[in-house]
């Protein structure tokens, strides 16, 4: 980050799928690790489907670690030396400046948009039964609030409502990239926690800025 500070070694994930920073130089399974520090085997890129297109950007390296944990691979951090990354610069957002939290619309569009089509083909079926009603229910209520207590309501439009159509007109596609799962759904979770990351980001930072 700006900050020099480590980000992260790897990420967990909650239930929403937000991504939450690994800090302990102890536990080396994670539920994912950024694109930028991502290594896999060629084969098992393709095997995989690589990232895909559609995306764009963001969530891309969550879909790839999550399908490969649902065959059974275990997704790790290595030791060795980091390296200095702002993360999200160059997509206009996901920084901390001032110990404030600021985000382009696009991007958070896109993250929202994003994570539904990364649960949606990797969730198991019980499961997603349960979060994705939850994670809509979650996004409505969140755009409106954050819409209400900014006077904008091109927050909620171009950003929590647009992506909830998009994950809706794109939804063969998702179903499409389900795949197999091949490990219990106690292990698939095992690096999950369950306290909302978004809670504790508006605890730390409060009310994000959206440019």
């Amino acid at each position: 980050g700006s900050t020099g500070m480590l980000e992260d070694r790897g990420r967990f994930c909650d239930f929403f799928l937000n991504s939450v920073p690994n800090l302990d130089p102890a536990k080396r399974d994670v539920a994912m690790v950024a694109g930028a520090c991502l290594w896999i085997r060629r084969d098992l890129w393709f095997e995989l489907g690589g990232f895909p297109t559609w995306f764009g950007s963001t969530a891309e390296d969550l879909f790839l670690c999550c399908a490969a944990r649902l065959r059974g691979m275990r997704v790790q951090v290595v030791d060795g030396p980091g390296f200095f990354h702002l993360i999200g610069h160059s997509l206009g957002g996901s920084a901390v400046g001032d110990r404030v939290l600021v985000t382009s619309k696009s991007r958070r569009f896109r993250s929202e948009r994003n994570k539904i089509a990364v649960m949606v083909a990797c969730y198991p079926a019980a499961c997603l039964l349960l979060a994705l009603p939850l994670l809509v229910a979650s996004l409505l209520f969140e755009g409106l609030a954050l819409s209400l207590m900014q006077n904008d309501s091109s927050i909620f439009s171009d950003i929590y409502w647009r992506a909830l159509v998009c994950a809706w007109a794109e939804r063969k596609r998702m179903l499409e990239m389900r795949r197999k799962r091949s490990v219990a759904m106690r292990s698939f979770f095992s690096v999950f926690v369950w306290i909302p990351y978004k809670l504790r980001m508006l605890w730390r930072y409060g009310i994000p800025q959206i440019k």
